[in-house]
């Protein structure tokens, strides 16, 4: 998010991690659910999701939320991770955590792939643009959205 405030004011951050927004390198993130978000309808141009989807128990009310406060022909960028093994990516966040590498499905919730995206996404107004695996810190997937 740092990085998005250097070519625009207009940034929110959201987490449910209060630890986590202590930690943040920046004052732009605040409290809150992205099941639940607390803006109005129509408010963003684009919505980015990094590595988030993975760990959010309710994947259709995430949709529905960010739908709902996306504008039309907003873009909406989601990255997360590749996995074969849904949470094998999170073995060491398991390991610290928990003190147990077998926890890894207590951080990841879901294994999503883009085929997922494209079914979640089907109430919604979202068109899928394109998805990728791209390779940084681990295999990641890069799905774009836009919104009709």
């Amino acid at each position: 998010m740092k990085e998005i405030e250097k070519y625009t004011d207009d940034v929110i951050g959201i987490d449910i991690s209060k630890e986590a927004i202590e930690k943040a390198v920046t004052q732009r993130v605040k409290y809150g659910d992205v099941t639940e978000l607390d803006f109005k309808t129509d408010t963003f141009d684009k919505i980015y999701s990094l590595h988030t989807i993975e760990h959010i128990e309710n994947l259709e009310k995430f949709f529905r939320q960010a739908n709902r406060v996306l504008k039309p022909e907003g873009i909406f960028i989601l990255v997360y991770p590749f996995e074969l093994i849904r949470g094998m990516q999170a073995i060491g966040t398991a390991t610290i955590n928990y003190k147990n590498p077998f926890m890894i499905r207590k951080i990841h919730l879901h294994k999503l792939t883009p085929k997922k995206i494209k079914e979640l996404i089907k109430n919604t107004s979202f068109h899928h643009i394109k998805s990728k695996l791209i390779f940084a810190l681990g295999i990641q997937y890069l799905t774009i959205l836009s919104k009709n």
